[in-house]
């Protein structure tokens, strides 16, 4: 099994199909959505994981210990569990939209 580099009409697409997942999240579960952290998460983690993957590696098995880490790299807030859930999320994201 091979990976193509996903578009920037995929990465829309993802990105897309995320708001609204993590919208109907919140609605379900109370609480608010807060998109200005989430979705810079969101597009670290597929540019990461493109990068990764296009390069013949594999993502790393721990995707929570990765996301905390570039976290940290990227001087995001100690507490930042949203914008590392969105690089879980664009990492995931990248990987299905690039397999073949």
């Amino acid at each position: 099994m091979g990976y193509n580099a996903p578009n920037h009409d995929q990465l829309k697409e993802a990105r897309d199909a995320a708001d609204a997942q993590h919208k109907a999240y919140w609605e379900a579960n109370g609480g608010s959505p807060h998109p200005e952290t989430y979705f810079p998460g969101f597009e670290r983690g597929w540019n990461d994981a493109v990068e990764v993957l296009s390069s013949g590696n594999n993502l790393p098995d721990d995707l929570a210990s990765w996301a905390k880490q570039r976290a940290q790299e990227t001087g995001q807030a100690e507490d930042a569990w949203e914008w590392e859930h969105g690089f879980k999320a664009g990492a995931e994201a990248a990987r299905a939209a690039g397999e073949n």
